[in-house]
């Protein structure tokens, strides 16, 4: 009937099966397990991406919002190439004043990056009445032209000619645009 060597063979097949389907399943449990957690972390993600549209949609809108304000003020700073017309700017108020002024750029400046402003030094000699050097520094401040300046030091002396104000400090461009 049957044989001796037909049973192991039918044993080991039938073993063998068992043990085949247990490994198949393990790798079925194992794979649903990290498909599962796949799942959740994608949920996860999903979950905190919703989260962050809203302060997306607030940050673009202020951007676009920024954006309008800088162009206001960039326009309101000269271009890197017409800083060499403050010198005659500064003289020709020194005159209206009767204030003497002496100019000159210091360095070469830092070019504006990211966020910030071109500045360059400057050195600034004015001698005079006490009311003209007033009178000048105010109208630096609120003459109609587009100049940016900040003091970093100054100094005031009496001299023979009245007095004597010497400054120092920056003044704010904007990159040159090609047209």
């Amino acid at each position: 009937m049957f044989s001796k060597q037909l049973i192991i063979r039918s044993l080991g097949l039938i073993v063998g099966s068992f043990i085949l389907g247990f490994l198949i399943l393990a790798w079925l449990r194992n794979d649903i397990a990290a498909q599962a957690s796949k799942a959740q972390l994608l949920k996860a993600d999903i979950s905190r991406d919703s989260n962050l549209l809203p302060a997306l949609a607030t940050l673009k809108d202020s951007a676009e919002k920024a954006s309008v304000h800088e162009k206001r003020l960039l326009g309101l700073l000269p271009e890197k190439d017409t800083l060499i017309d403050f010198r005659s700017f500064l003289t020709a108020l020194g005159n209206q004043r009767v204030v003497a002024t002496s100019f000159s750029f210091e360095g070469v400046g830092s070019p504006t990056g990211q966020g910030n402003l071109g500045s360059i030094g400057f050195s600034l000699d004015m001698t005079g009445s006490l009311s003209g050097i007033e009178g000048l520094l105010q109208d630096i401040e609120t003459k109609p032209r587009s100049y940016l300046l900040a003091f970093d030091t100054f100094s005031f002396s009496k001299s023979e000619a009245g007095y004597r104000g010497v400054f120092r400090g920056r003044l704010f461009y904007r990159e040159t645009t090609l047209r």
